[in-house]
């Protein structure tokens, strides 16, 4: 349960990373790409219209404003303070006493000499085409511009205001806000947002600017945004890292080192000396009563083979009969045994039934590596009897073995587990034979207690 615990909590972790992250730090609002923005003098031909592009390639010049010469001068440019608006046409501003939200837009000292932004009709007769994509700008763009500034990554154009309020409104605090802004960053991008959003006061009034003076946006991405893609940047690069890494090892591995760890031995390893295969153990070679090979638990008749006849044979140890290079010898040169790569597999199996047992064990002997140098390494841990099993597993491995009689009847070894108490203390015997169907070389080593 802890284990499984700690992977949802993991699987939550990376999944927020993933997936969370880029909702919390990048909203809906602000993942705007800046590729739907047309660039402040990029788009020769446009002119701005509260925030949009406008196509002014087939515009007509109407009371004096000739659209075509101003998207010469600075294409995408702002050009809102020309048609005529009022106060009222910005619901965002209604109830706020501040000046900025009450002034009529249109003045004498700001004249609107184009129809009424309300009218449908306004751009048409203008032949004016709205592209609908908002205009862009970057700090660099917003700090060359008099009177510009940005809140919440709204460009505002405040031309209109400082035009009519030259001098400081006294007790007016967004006016006194905006003057604080314009001196503290005159050559910078401007951004108010900290100054408005950390006052209450004034707070609510962002929204009637953004709604009445907006000439665009910042083509910028938020910083948000900017640490949520460099998250996801960096999880990309190490997964891709790890997965390049892997492969480069791989082939490494399969085109330079695999080769020296399991290839045959060269002939300086192969004229070494070693112990015949067919030599038992060190201790039952050298234990007392053990002339044949025989394990040290097995006693004088250890190896002793009844026939049906109720005569018995003496088994003999194989290599002290056989001749290898014109000698009788349990020594022997790694060339005489051969450079044939030997294989050992390691079987584990706590509830298994016969069955199940018959078919790994059967997996295992069909591999290609030769059954003469093949031996299987078969652990029953402990005495425990499978759902609908009439033998124990160790039982059913043993009856699966045909056991070698130089071993005799195994003795119960005690050694020390993983444990505490009681639990540290074990026993375990240890079958030896072949498993005839294939013919291969089989130890058991079965948990008695």
């Amino acid at each position: 349960m802890a284990l499984c615990f700690i992977v949802l909590m993991l699987c939550g972790v990376i999944g927020f990373a993933t997936v969370g992250l880029q909702r919390v730090l990048c909203p809906v609002q602000s993942t705007v790409s800046t590729q739907r923005f047309i660039t402040l003098d990029s788009t020769p031909g446009t002119l701005g219209v509260q925030g949009y592009a406008f196509n002014v390639t087939q515009s007509k010049s109407a009371n004096a404003v000739n659209f075509l010469q101003l998207a010469q001068q600075l294409p995408g440019q702002d050009i809102t303070t020309f048609f005529s608006r009022n106060a009222a046409d910005y619901p965002a501003c209604a109830g706020l006493p501040y000046r900025i939200a009450v002034d009529d837009p249109c003045s004498t000292v700001t004249p609107c000499p184009l129809a009424a932004l309300k009218t449908s009709s306004t751009f048409s007769s203008l032949q004016l085409q709205n592209i609908s994509r908002p205009v862009g700008y970057d700090w660099t763009q917003v700090a060359k511009l008099p009177n510009f500034i940005v809140l919440d990554g709204a460009v505002l154009n405040l031309n209109p205001y400082f035009e009519l309020h030259p001098n400081p409104i006294p007790g007016d605090d967004v006016d006194k806000v905006l003057r604080t802004l314009m001196q503290a960053s005159p050559d910078s991008g401007r951004d108010g947002t900290r100054l408005f959003v950390n006052r209450a006061d004034i707070r609510q009034v962002v929204n009637c600017m953004v709604q009445r003076y907006s000439a665009g946006n910042i083509d910028k991405i938020t910083p948000g945004c900017f640490v949520s893609q460099l998250v996801l940047y960096a999880g990309l690069i190490v997964i891709l890292g790890l997965v390049f890494v892997r492969f480069v090892m791989a082939c490494i591995f399969n085109w330079f080192l695999s080769g020296r760890l399991a290839g045959p031995p060269d002939s300086s390893s192969l004229n070494r000396s070693a112990i015949s295969p067919a030599v038992m153990p060190e201790g039952a070679n050298v234990s007392i009563d053990n002339k044949h090979g025989t394990a040290p638990w097995a006693g004088r008749d250890g190896a002793k083979k009844v026939n049906k006849g109720g005569k018995s044979s003496q088994l003999t140890n194989t290599a002290s009969t056989s001749t290898l290079g014109g000698r009788s010898d349990t020594v022997l040169s790694l060339a005489q045994i051969g450079a044939e790569l030997f294989a050992v597999c390691l079987v584990t199996c706590y509830s298994e039934g016969e069955e199940s047992l018959r078919t790994t064990l059967d997996s295992i002997s069909t591999t290609t590596y030769s059954d003469a140098r093949k031996l299987l390494f078969v652990v029953a841990d402990g005495m425990i009897t499978g759902a609908g099993e009439k033998r124990s597993t160790p039982d059913t491995c043993v009856s699966l073995l045909d056991a070698d009689p130089r071993f005799g009847n195994p003795t119960p070894m005690s050694y020390i587990a993983v444990g505490s108490g009681s639990k540290k203390e074990n026993r375990a015997m240890v079958y030896a034979g072949h498993y005839s169907k294939y013919l291969l070389s089989v130890l058991l080593c079965r948990k008695s207690s």
